[in-house]
């Protein structure tokens, strides 16, 4: 094979990282920096993220990097009087637990500077080289600096920042060839920022981070060694703007904010004044955000911020700079090591299309959580406020790290590289069997609109009823007869209303419709089960539809919760179904009030159960284990035989079964009443098809589980959707489970 070789133009962060990755896997390349030094002061910070300390570790120089800083701890948020707002002590303690990794923040400069040393050969890195131009050709590329220096290659990868000068080489030859062609839309730009390194004040911990919030701006300032401070003040600017509209700050508006800002509080004893006039370096800039809607051209392809700007307050940029320097470079390794031919055009751009491919979602996904982010801590508007004054700072470390999980364990691993040596409890997205991704619009409206149709059959049975003459317990006779079908009822509501129990108590559902089973137990004492379990159902849908449902948001329950749930049930319905066994009798209204005081109950018994348990408190080993696994198996499946213990009370005989729940040989007016309550059964086989098709969406199959739900579909809906659920509970944690990778060592 000819040789090949990339050139990369840009010397940061991005471009030194790919090159560590190349160089480890014995890629040739150059990296163009148009400054002088290789790793110039422009006064900012950098914080490391679990993700890219995971990349760092594997390229060997976390450790180097990790000396140089202190981790973070804890963070403090303020409101703009100085009063504390909430605290999270324990939240370096978690990260470092839950991934693997504490988050660091350190000088840019230095990152930049451990990457440079961490390479073999510094040779092939040429300062000083400042690219103006690109030639692209089937065969190759060639790279024109501003000194008359022309360097050739096969790839060239745009690593130069926002005002990315491949970008717009790539921009121009497109033009070229396709007068009119844009590739790229223009980014938005509605913040600014005020980057900084001072000296710190007094009582400013190495290990802390510190927040201000106030109307229109807000601050970061993060504790550094040997009393360093790197803070970042982010302001939102009088219009929208957006690409060439953002506005290029002048040094008169540097002085200008700081003198409006000067006397802001950022906790009680520290201003912003008292934090500038000890300030080392500092840098005034726009916070452009947004990903284009394509990353290459040709042989050309963009990496870092020249594609993706992430707002820096999530501290998410750099490290996604990072996870896709791995991408693009597993991507060419792979390409070289599938033939001994030097690569193609078509194939490059194979090999480009699948990096985009694998980068794109996240990366969007990155940039809107940073600017809800930004937009929250700038008090945007009266709701956005509300929840960062009133409710994000209730937030503890356990709830701060779960809303992470989906942004950091979407990150990929260098794959031909030996695996990192710390690891978290919980695994990354490439390490489990579970393929977790979102549940299409259509899909959940096909469902939903299955679901509402079973209400819709109500009207017309509602007719067929008479409404002078209510089905009763006394108009129904005895056990023999009609009361077996109200008897079938009430067991199946009972499994139905113990699951939405179980769901309340997911953190995935905090803030959602089903987060509490209170308003569903209420709602149906007024209008019915047959009618709250389609609408429950409907919107267990809604809820599920997003991909950390299914990893990597928690699903712990805790031990509490499911001994909780074990008492609840047992004391809520042991008493009335055995009143109804030995009575022969079926009250209605005893049923109901059964139903609707279960989450009471539950709730009460957790209290109780935690005090007399001396419950610890939550880690990372409780959150992302199983130790409430056993007791939600056995408790779910308990209370899927609830049903059957009806049916064998009776003396089971299909004949007899089904001629008396569905009421043949009845009067009209009974036979219309009861099916009503019996649509709750095509509502819970509806919901069973769903959850099999939703399993399935997402890779968790078992054929021994279909063969015991089918199985149990004779014994009723309820004891099938029960059987179900317990399956699930089981299947679910199996595939969540960290998978043994096998190392490459290639390198």
């Amino acid at each position: 094979m000819a040789p090949f070789k990339v050139i990369i133009v840009g010397g940061s962060v991005a471009g030194l990282a790919l090159a560590n990755m190349f160089e480890r896997y014995g890629i040739d390349y150059i990296v163009l920096e148009k400054y002088e030094g290789i790793a110039p002061q422009l006064g900012a910070g950098f914080a490391i993220m679990p993700n890219g300390g995971r990349l760092l570790d594997q390229l060997g120089c976390y450790e180097a990097l990790a000396k140089k800083n202190e981790p973070v701890n804890s963070i403090d948020s303020f409101d703009e009087h100085g009063i504390k707002l909430g605290s999270l002590p324990d939240l370096g303690t978690w990260m470092e637990k839950t991934f693997g990794y504490k988050m660091r923040f350190m000088d840019r400069q230095q990152i930049i500077q451990g990457l440079w040393d961490n390479l073999h050969d510094n040779s092939k890195i040429r300062v000083l080289s400042d690219a103006v131009k690109v030639v692209c050709d089937v065969n190759g590329v060639a790279v024109e600096t501003a000194d008359g220096s022309v360097f050739h290659g096969d790839v060239v990868v745009g690593a130069d920042g926002i005002h990315s000068k491949v970008k717009q080489e790539m921009q121009r030859i497109a033009a070229d060839e396709t007068p009119g062609r844009d590739l790229f839309p223009e980014k938005d730009g509605n913040f600014g920022g005020l980057f900084g390194i001072s000296k710190a004040p007094e009582g400013v911990r190495q290990d802390q981070v510190v927040k201000a919030f106030r109307k229109g701006r807000s601050y970061l300032c993060a504790g550094g060694p040997s009393d360093t401070l790197y803070w970042l003040l982010t302001f939102k600017n009088e219009k929208e703007t957006q690409g060439k509209s953002v506005p290029r700050y002048t040094e008169e508006d540097r002085q200008k904010l700081v003198e409006m800002c000067q006397d802001d509080i950022i906790r009680q004893g520290m201003t912003f004044g008292d934090i500038y006039e000890r300030t080392i370096n500092s840098a005034l800039v726009p916070l452009e955000e947004g990903v284009l809607k394509t990353c290459y051209y040709k042989r050309m392809v963009l990496l870092g911020d020249s594609w993706h700007k992430v707002n820096p307050l999530s501290g998410l940029g750099g490290n996604n700079a990072f996870v896709s320097a791995a991408s693009l470079a597993d991507e060419l390794k792979e390409l070289l090591d599938r033939s001994d031919e030097t690569p193609d055009e078509e194939s490059l751009q194979n090999a480009f299309r699948n990096y985009q491919e694998s980068r794109e979602n996240p990366t969007r996904d990155n940039v809107a959580m940073a600017n809800f982010k930004q937009r929250m801590e700038v008090l945007d508007n009266p709701i956005l406020s509300y929840l960062q004054i009133r409710r994000i700072p209730k937030l503890d470390s356990a709830e701060i790290v779960n809303s992470m999980s989906p942004l950091l364990t979407s990150s990929i691993r260098l794959k031909h590289l030996p695996l990192a040596s710390r690891q978290g409890i919980l695994a990354y997205e490439h390490e489990v069997k579970i393929k977790a991704r979102k549940r299409s619009t259509l899909a959940n409206v096909i469902w939903i609109l299955m679901l509402t149709l079973v209400m819709l059959v109500h009207y017309p049975l509602q007719k067929q009823s008479s409404p002078n003459k209510p089905v009763s317990q006394s108009s129904l006779g005895s056990l023999a007869g009609p009361p077996l079908a109200l008897l079938h009822f009430h067991a199946s509501v009972s499994v139905v209303n113990t699951i939405i129990c179980i769901e309340s108590y997911r953190k995935f559902f905090f803030m959602k419709p089903v987060g509490s089973a209170l308003p569903f137990a209420i709602c149906a004492l007024i209008v019915g089960w047959e009618y709250i379990t389609p609408v429950w159902f409907a919107l267990f849908i809604l809820a599920t539809a997003l991909q950390p449902f299914y990893f990597p948001a928690v699903r712990s329950i805790g031990p509490d919760v499911g001994l909780a749930l074990w008492a609840g049930t047992l004391l809520t319905y042991g008493p009335i179904l055995g009143y109804s066994l030995w009575t022969s009798t079926v009250s209605d209204r005893l049923w109901m009030f059964s139903h609707a005081v279960l989450p009471f109950v539950v709730r009460l018994s957790r209290k109780l159960l935690i005090r007399w348990l001396n419950a610890t408190r939550n880690s990372p080993a409780r959150a992302y284990g199983e130790q409430d696994a056993k007791h939600l198996r056995n408790f779910i499946r308990m209370a899927a035989w609830i049903p059957f213990i009806k049916l064998a009370s009776y003396g089971y005989r299909p004949d007899n079964v089904l001629h008396n729940i569905y009421h043949l040989g009845y009067s009209e007016a009974v036979r219309g009443e009861v099916a009503k309550k019996m649509l709750l059964d095509v509502a819970i086989v509806v919901f069973i098809f769903f959850v099999f098709w939703d399993l399935h969406r997402v890779g968790v199959r078992s054929l021994s589980s279909c063969i015991w739900v089918v199985l149990a579909l004779g014994l009723g809906p309820a004891t099938a959707l029960g059987e179900l659920w317990g399956q699930r509970e089981e299947l679910w944690e199996e595939a969540r489970r960290r998978e043994t990778v096998d190392e490459a060592c290639d390198a």
